[in-house]
């Protein structure tokens, strides 16, 4: 079961029906969006408008659409009333599971960087006395590790943007560094570019996000304390940290004044906190 959070390609959450529910002759039910589809064993499908915050309003949506679709052959079994009791108890358990199931991975991504800390300040104090050359020699040591890691798998074209995307990284190791960098990767579809970034989405000091624009940068909603607005606004997120953001050819080629809006804001934002990004793109 896939999580609805907002992404840049629709997500699909797949509803395990309860018994009840099927005996009714209901079959499958799914989330698209904010889309919910429900299929009956006649094969007939009954769709209609989804909000998770308002359950009771989905459920009599979703009821109205049963009664209004003529091509679903409904039996004795089905009784709207306790259909939409067992849907709203089934839809409760569901989201109950997906709560459990994110806070795991949060759980997980939490100790995996923690783990990764660890073995950065292990390797500083037995790394902190040693002469350059001798970190030269170790460093070389392992790039060359990654990159035939990397051939001997056969991943030929990931070599070139996840070298570029390392190297931005290390850009935040830089003492008393004051200016942001940023990079973009051009390159046609299926070239890796992605993979590149996404491998490093769980590296401490990193902020990725399919959902970029001039907007999620600096929101100015009105009515919403400024902690509240912490937590919304993408800026206060970037901070010393690098910046992945996947799949802008959206960006690049929107109207001209929303492609400007979007520098605008970013050269801003610059000036505020210290990041470097990198950015994917096909070309």
């Amino acid at each position: 079961m896939s999580s609805a959070l907002p992404n840049s390609i629709t997500k699909i959450r797949e509803l395990e029906l309860a018994p009840e529910i099927t005996q009714m002759g209901f079959t499958s039910a799914q989330i698209i969006g904010k889309l919910l589809t429900l299929t009956h064993k006649s094969e007939a499908t009954v769709q209609c408008q989804f909000d998770m915050n308002n359950i009771p309003a989905s459920i009599k949506r979703l009821q109205n659409a049963i009664a209004a679709n003529n091509k679903i052959a409904l039996d004795e079994s089905y009784h709207s009333g306790k259909f939409g009791i067992y849907f709203s108890d089934m839809l409760v358990n569901s989201i109950k599971q997906e709560y459990a199931k994110q806070e795991t991975e949060r759980t997980k991504d939490q100790e995996d960087k923690q783990k990764i800390i660890d073995e950065i300040n292990r390797d500083r104090s037995i790394l902190a006395d040693i002469s350059l050359e001798d970190w030269e020699k170790n460093s070389k040591q392992k790039y060359l590790a990654l990159y035939n890691s990397i051939k001997e798998n056969g991943l030929h074209s990931l070599w070139q943007p996840l070298e570029f995307t390392l190297s931005i990284k290390c850009i935040l190791n830089i003492s008393d560094i004051t200016l942001p960098f940023a990079g973009i990767i051009l390159g046609p579809p299926s070239s890796l570019k992605t993979v590149s970034l996404t491998m490093l989405k769980k590296w401490p000091q990193t902020f990725y996000t399919d959902n970029f624009s001039a907007k999620s940068l600096v929101t100015h909603i009105s009515g919403k304390t400024e902690e509240e607005l912490r937590n919304i606004d993408m800026l206060p997120h970037w901070k010393n940290k690098q910046v992945l953001l996947p799949e802008l050819s959206p960006t690049f080629t929107a109207k001209e004044e929303d492609t400007t809006r979007v520098y605008f804001r970013v050269s801003r934002a610059s000036i505020v906190c210290i990041w470097s990004a990198i950015a994917a793109s096909s070309g």
